[in-house]
C-alpha cells in the first residue's frame, strides 16, 4: 500500500479532508427564497450562501441541499419537477 502526500493529493485534484467541523445551523442564516417578482434578486441570494457556506465549512453537495430546504412557493415546486 502506498501512502499519498499532501502534496500529492492538491496535484491530483483530489480534495484533502479539513479538519474543521461543519457548521449546520448557519442555514437558518440563508434566506428563504420563492421566486416571486418581490423576491430580492439572485445575486444577493448567492452571495449569503457562498458566505454562509465558507463560514459553516460546507462542500458543494451541502450548499445544494441547504438552498433546495430554503426554497418556498413556485421556486420548491419548479425544484421538484423532474
Amino acid at each position: 500500500m502506498q501512502q499519498t502526500t499532501e502534496a500529492q493529493n492538491v496535484s491530483e485534484g483530489t480534495p484533502l479532508r479539513s479538519s474543521a467541523a461543519k457548521d449546520v445551523s448557519l442555514v437558518t442564516l440563508m434566506p428563504k427564497w420563492g421566486g416571486a417578482n418581490n423576491a430580492p434578486p439572485l445575486a444577493e441570494r448567492f452571495e449569503a450562501i457562498e458566505g454562509t457556506a465558507k463560514i459553516g465549512n460546507w462542500t458543494d453537495a451541502d450548499k445544494i441541499q441547504f438552498c433546495v430546504l430554503r426554497l418556498t412557493d413556485n421556486a420548491r415546486l419548479l425544484s421538484s419537477y423532474p
